[in-house]
């Protein structure tokens, strides 16, 4: 994992207040992908089912944004952190 990985990874834990293991954030390659494990471990840490996906997406946006200054537009469920976003 890149700097940018784990600043990443250290702002999810901290807004979602889950845990991210090393070894799944280093599996972890799109967005969507983030946002359906970030979705399993509040189930699995706080018992909070969150049956969309759309507001855990919305909340990364901001975190990519406000830590990256990625523009909303290039966020997407699809979108590979690395290839797409620029993020090492």
């Amino acid at each position: 994992m890149g700097l940018d990985t784990v600043e990443l990874v250290m702002a999810i834990e901290k807004e979602f207040a889950v845990t991210i293991a090393d070894e799944d954030a280093a599996q972890i390659f799109t967005v969507g992908q983030l946002c359906h494990y970030v979705q399993l471990r509040l189930v699995a840490e706080h018992g909070l089912v969150v049956t969309s996906q759309d507001a855990i997406l919305r909340k990364i946006a901001q975190i990519l944004s406000r830590e990256f200054g990625i523009t909303s537009d290039q966020i997407h469920p699809n979108a590979r952190f690395i290839d797409d976003l620029g993020l090492d």
